[in-house]
């Protein structure tokens, strides 16, 4: 993984605090363009928009404060795809928390 994708990590413990552990796992999928990633989060149980609405905030929130911007979430049965961009591909591990 990118060390400029670590906060996927942090995104993933906080959604699940607040969601009681609905993010089971994630996997990185890369892109013909190397700065393009997708983030497949697979989901314990189905999501309502009660909880998608407020993971979209937060996921907007994680990417700007770490130089990352996402272009789509899509929610397929099961899953929650980011169609993740990152400004740029070399430089310093990025794990920064918008929620501190």
């Amino acid at each position: 993984m990118s060390p400029r994708l670590l906060w996927i990590y942090t995104l993933q413990i906080i959604i699940n605090q607040a969601t009681e552990g609905d993010l089971r796992s994630f996997v990185i999928e890369d892109d013909v363009d190397p700065l393009k990633k997708h983030v497949v989060f697979t989901l314990s149980k189905g999501w309502c928009s009660k909880n998608y609405k407020p993971f979209q905030v937060i996921a907007h929130e994680f990417a700007k404060a770490n130089e990352c911007y996402i272009e789509k979430i899509r929610h397929p049965e099961g899953k929650l795809i980011l169609d993740l961009c990152i400004k740029r591909r070399l430089g310093p591990p990025m794990n920064k928390n918008p929620m501190r």
